[in-house]
């Protein structure tokens, strides 16, 4: 089977889950072109030693890193970040004891969130280096979303993030989908609150017309 080929296969969607789950198969999540770096990597260790690696992948952040400084003169429009965007839109720097809750109360209060930490993902996922986290429980936030920043068609979801110990709860999972590749069935107990928008439609905007969502968790 060809690269290219391989790596339309392995994040088919209900394919991918099916095969994940028959034949015991893991497909890494930068299965195209991009992942030969891995596979260059795995072939010179197997070479010499014959081993192959004992732990899952954990992570996909590969990419490189970036530093406040760097982050300043990338915000700040400085032709030493390399970006060749020069409209520099105004902004305060501070930093919170703790992020993690303050993300989530300005997505509660409906505003957008750019997200920048660690190395970027080398598959074609965003999981948290290099994301645009939203709440989408009313329309009015999910086009901003969509035709405001992603500039998408309409009829393409957004990927719903869950915790991993409640995710099944809500989806269809054989497996934790840490790199946001299987579509899984949304639950039918659940199903009915991803057809509206309002304060309780958690998934509203996450639904495939096939009923499943390509969730992380």
């Amino acid at each position: 089977m060809s690269a290219p080929r391989l790596g339309g296969r392995a994040r088919g969607r209900q394919l991918h889950r099916r095969e994940a789950k028959t034949v015991g198969c893991f497909a890494p999540p930068a299965a195209g072109d991009r992942g030969q770096v891995l596979g260059c990597a795995l072939y010179a260790w197997h070479g010499p030693t014959g081993d192959l690696p004992g732990r899952a992948l954990s992570s996909d952040c590969f990419g490189r890193d970036r530093t406040d400084e760097e982050i300043r003169q990338a915000l700040n429009r400085d032709p030493r970040s390399g970006l060749a965007e020069r409209r520099r839109t105004p902004y305060t720097w501070r930093r919170e004891s703790d992020i993690a809750r303050t993300a989530a109360q300005i997505i509660a209060d409906g505003k957008i969130i750019g997200w920048f930490q660690g190395g970027s993902e080398l598959g074609p996922r965003a999981l948290g280096a290099r994301s645009v986290l939203a709440g989408l429980r009313t329309p009015v936030g999910a086009d901003a979303l969509k035709h405001g920043i992603k500039h998408r068609e309409p009829f393409r979801p957004f990927a719903p993030a869950a915790f991993s110990d409640h995710a099944a709860t809500w989806f269809d999972l054989d497996a934790p989908s840490p790199f946001s590749l299987p579509a899984s069935p949304v639950r039918s107990g659940h199903a009915h609150r991803c057809r509206r928008a309002g304060p309780d439609a958690e998934l509203v905007l996450m639904y495939r017309a096939a009923g499943a969502a390509r969730v992380r968790g």
